[in-house]
């Protein structure tokens, strides 16, 4: 019972570990990807307003 006990534990916190490791995974491409964005369309109106 502590054998399996122990393994549903392990698995568990792997199982966390990995969807938490995802999770920050697609924030920061998030964040990277509206950053470009933003400079992309910085350097567009920069060319525009002149």
């Amino acid at each position: 019972m502590s054998k399996l006990f122990r393994h549903s534990v392990l698995f568990a916190s792997c199982f966390v570990e990995s969807v938490w490791a995802g999770v920050i995974s697609v924030v920061a491409g998030a964040v990277m990807g509206g950053v470009q964005i933003l400079l992309a369309l910085a350097k567009y109106t920069h060319y525009i307003r002149r």
